[in-house]
Parts: C-alpha cells; structure tokens; sequence
C-alpha cells in the first residue's frame, strides 16, 4: 500500500558468522556518525514524500522526478540510502547534487528512510536484514508507478547506506536487478559489537549473485571504517578497505587492473580501475588522503553518475 503524503518542497549473500538482527530486533546502540557536511535542502528542487506500508511497518521514501520525465518513457533509477544514525534529507541535500544531477541527466533519485535507530534519537539504520527484500519491495513499487528502465537501476550509500548497497548487490534474488553501484565509506565486514564476531558482506559466498560494476570510495582518514581494517575509534574490528576491494574483483572476474584519474576527485586522490575485458564489468577503488568519515567535498556525484553511464547495464 503507498499513501501520498504532501510534503512542501523543503519538505544475501551475506556471509554471517553471528545471527542475522531479526526485523524489529534492536541493532547494537552506536554512538552518532553524522554526515559531516550535509547541507540544507536545495529550496529549487521538489522532493516529494509517500509512506509504504512493508511487513506491517509504516516507512517514508522520498523522491525526486526530473521535470523532463514522461510516462511511457523508460528513465533510470537511483537510489541514495544514508548512513547509520542519517535519514532521507541528508542523501537529498543539496550539498550532495543527487536531485541536481537526476534533474540535469533525466533519472529518477530515491531517498528511503532506513528502520528508526534502537536507542531512540531521530535518526535511521539499516542493520535489520528485512531491508535488503525491502529494497526489491520499492523497485516493485516505483516501477509500477513510473516508467523505470529496469536495465538501469542503481545504488548509492553512504556508510551503513554503503554496507546495504554491498548487502543487496550479494543477495542471490535482488543482485539481478541492480546494474551497478556507488559507496562512500562502508566495510565488507564489521563487528556489530564488543566481543562479537564478524558479519561479513561477500557477494562471492553464494556462488548465485549476479555480478555487478560497482565505484568505492574510501577516506585514508577514515576513523569509523578504517583504510587498513582492525579496530575502529569504538574498539569495533572492520574489514579493511583492500578486503572489499579484493571480493569485488573476484565477483566480477577482474582481468586488467591499471590506475587511472577521477577527473572530479582532488589531486592527491589515487585511483585504480579493476576490469574484466570480456563482460566489460568495472570495479573502481579511490583513495581520498584527507577523506574522514564523511560525503567527499568534491563531486562524487558526477564522478558515480559517469561510472553508472560507462559500465554495463543489467
């Protein structure tokens, strides 16, 4: 059921080694990990809010429709998912361009809200396994409401956001809708608490998940999902940076590996470019050296919406 709510313009293969959070179980409480630099609201662009009812549960989405968008006309989707304790408006402000460039390019950006954090505050999460069918669940709803190119569908993250995008991209049913995808931050695995064992994200574990492109940027200083793994700033073991770098080239059978420049990343930036020559499908790892945990100052936007147009569609 989709309910239309008026809003002003301002307005798995997962590889698990502990239990999988249960929908409506409580994730382990997380201290805030805030975008760094999530802007206001562009005042120019419309998002608009609708509430989906999914297993029971009552969950915004925003969205944004470019105004060249015509029914009967097939455009691509994106979808933008925030970090852990973000929520909808951090992926849509305008510091981040993602309606600007839907606008400009002609696709169709999504803003879903994730599962309310389990120690109150007002943010989101994505933990709860139920948001990976959930992400299929809105494909299914979007495309029945608009014209979507089903061959060009996508993920953006940011974070947690970014550990999603991995998680549905190694599902064995939702791999095979998505083209490709773009992450900021997010490792392939993480402890979700002291004393816990890993929860590993491998698109590999199955051997059923359709591979994928996909562009990962990481943030040398990055203190919550550290660039060589180990303990994070909480004590909390992650994966490291080369660990999601290495599964995802196994994932597409990579076969040349170079480097390359990311026009829009700053200079300092180091980029290499993993491909497979006979499928054409693309991994990109950047570096940014002054990168924390946060959105890149520089346009990422542009540099993910360029790799979407360059790579394979599903």
């Amino acid at each position: 059921m989709i309910i239309l709510k008026t809003k002003t313009p301002l307005a798995i293969a997962i590889a698990i080694l502990v239990t999988s959070f249960a929908y409506g179980q409580s994730a382990p409480p997380r201290p805030p990990r805030l975008d760094e630099n999530p802007g206001p609201p562009s005042h120019d662009i419309n998002i608009q809010t609708v509430t989906v009812t999914y297993e029971g549960v009552n969950r915004n989405v925003s969205f944004y429709v470019p105004s060249s968008y015509q029914t009967g006309k097939a455009v691509p989707l994106v979808f933008a998912f925030h970090g852990t304790t973000g929520n909808a408006a951090v992926m849509y402000a305008s510091a981040k361009s993602i309606p600007q460039k839907a606008e400009a390019e002609g696709f169709i950006a999504v803003f879903p809200n994730g599962l309310p954090l389990p120690n109150g505050g007002n943010g989101f999460q994505w933990m709860d396994a139920v948001n990976v069918p959930y992400v299929g669940f809105l494909i299914d709803q979007l495309q029945a409401r608009f014209t979507i190119d089903a061959k060009r569908i996508y993920l953006i993250g940011f974070s947690g956001g970014s550990q999603l995008c991995q998680r549905v991209a190694s599902d064995p049913t939702q791999s095979k809708r998505i083209a490709a995808i773009g992450t900021v931050a997010g490792s392939a695995g993480f402890q979700p608490g002291p004393g816990q064992p890993l929860i590993i994200t491998d698109p590999n574990a199955s051997g059923l998940a359709q591979a994928m492109s996909a562009f990962m940027v990481q943030g040398a200083l990055d203190p919550v999902n550290p660039i060589n793994g180990g303990p994070n700033l909480d004590g909390f073991v992650q994966l490291s940076f080369a660990d999601k770098i290495n599964f995802w080239t196994k994932f597409i059978s990579a076969n040349l590996t170079e480097p390359i420049v990311v026009t829009q990343a700053p200079t300092n930036a180091t980029a290499t470019k993993y491909s497979n020559l006979q499928t054409g499908l693309t991994l990109i790892g950047l570096v940014d050296p002054l990168l924390a945990h946060a959105w890149p100052r520089w346009d990422v936007t542009t540099a993910i919406w360029d790799f979407f147009k360059s790579v394979p569609t599903r």
